[in-house]
């Protein structure tokens, strides 16, 4: 198995964060975090809604004059999901992907969510399907925080229940978040 470099991680967390937005219709928005947060790469919040804030609506401001008032978002404090992208480069149907957690970075939460990824260099995409692991749940089903799982996805393990597709991502976040 071959691990991801540091560009090619740049490259597969880009593809995570463009499938979640598509999946889920641009409902969410993912980032990675400005400031580095242990084992966090990119972090998932649903779009605010806006509301037009009364206060700069009064007649005499500029902004009535100019036609727009600014916005504020309804919730202060929105619910978001924090994702850990793990990833393998050029894995084929009959290999598995196996990967350790450093126990270090590994800070399991009810918001945090492991990515099980394999990517095509040549393609420059992520396969078709990826794990998506509760960190609690994976804490507890995985021995010695080791992910291991074929990449044929039509092998069972106890890690086959996370198997999601790609265009399904987004949407399976967004269901979260709304819990």
């Amino acid at each position: 198995m071959q691990e991801a470099n540091l560009s090619e991680k740049e490259i597969i967390e880009d593809r995570v964060i463009d499938w979640i937005t598509i999946s889920a219709d641009s409902r969410l928005i993912a980032f990675k975090p400005e400031e580095s947060l242990t084992g966090v790469d990119l972090i998932v919040k649903k779009r605010a809604e806006y509301e037009v804030d009364q206060n700069k609506k009064k007649e005499n401001s500029a902004f009535k004059k100019m036609g727009f008032a600014f916005a504020s978002p309804k919730n202060k404090k929105a619910k978001e999901v924090s994702l850990q992208v793990l990833a393998s480069v050029n894995l084929k149907n009959d290999d598995n992907f196996v990967k350790d957690i450093l126990q270090d970075s590994f800070k399991p939460s009810k918001d945090f969510y492991l990515v099980f990824v394999n990517f095509d260099d040549v393609e420059q995409e992520i396969n078709d399907f990826v794990w998506m692991i509760p960190s609690l749940e994976f804490r507890d089903i995985a021995e010695h925080l080791k992910f291991e799982a074929s990449i044929n996805t039509e092998n069972k393990n106890k890690f086959s229940r996370f198997l999601v597709n790609k265009t399904e991502l987004g949407r399976i976040l967004l269901k979260i978040i709304e819990l």
